[in-house]
């Protein structure tokens, strides 16, 4: 199912315009941008529903399009009660799908949480630099794994670390590391809108 980057309404395949907005859909083969042309900067609000839109990941949902026992469940428990007519988009990593672990989106932060562990607040004013990495890692039975590292630096000095140990192994965290890689290079505000659930 396509979303439409503008506004998060489902598009049926094909279509040129969203039914609900009216916002031109790129076809597979146009361009966004073309070389020498700036990229023209949005609201944090619009970055994050577009880039989640098309981000083509399962189980992300942006608004309206976010079921509601699921918005709910996930603003409590992933963005530490944050109201949920903030919330833009939500990336459900839970195992039954109830919205108790992933990402949840807002146009100041995104939380992310995993099975075990406590919520992660990584707010978008201040950013710097951003940093994924994936090490390799022995343990005592000789067994290599890589763990996918997060690192978000602020103007402040201070920085937030997440990893794939942290959250479930299919959090995708490369996905929300570019996505902060290129907050500054679209966005020209930060804001959130009540959005009507």
């Amino acid at each position: 199912m396509k979303y439409c980057p503008e506004c998060g309404s489902k598009v049926i395949a094909g279509a040129k315009f969203c039914p609900e907005c009216g916002y031109k859909i790129l076809a597979q083969n146009e361009k966004a941008t073309s070389p020498g042309i700036a990229v023209t900067k949005v609201s944090s609000d619009v970055y994050i529903k577009r880039t989640l839109a098309k981000s083509g990941i399962e189980d992300t949902s942006v608004i309206p399009n976010i079921a509601e026992k699921t918005l709910l469940t996930a603003s409590k428990t992933i963005a530490r009660d944050t109201n949920p007519a903030l919330i833009l988009g939500i990336m459900n990593t839970a195992l039954f799908k109830k919205g108790k672990t992933g990402a949840v989106f807002t146009g100041t932060e995104v939380f992310v949480r995993g099975m075990l562990e406590n919520s992660v607040k990584i707010p978008y004013e201040g950013i710097v630099d951003v940093a994924y990495n994936v090490e390799r890692k022995g343990n005592s039975k000789r067994k290599i794994t890589e763990v996918a590292i997060l690192t978000v630096d602020y103007q402040d000095g201070n920085s937030i670390r997440v990893d794939s140990e942290q959250l479930d192994s299919d959090f995708p965290l490369e996905f929300l590391a570019q996505l902060l890689q290129n907050f500054n290079l679209n966005v020209d505000k930060i804001e959130t809108n009540i959005e009507i659930i």
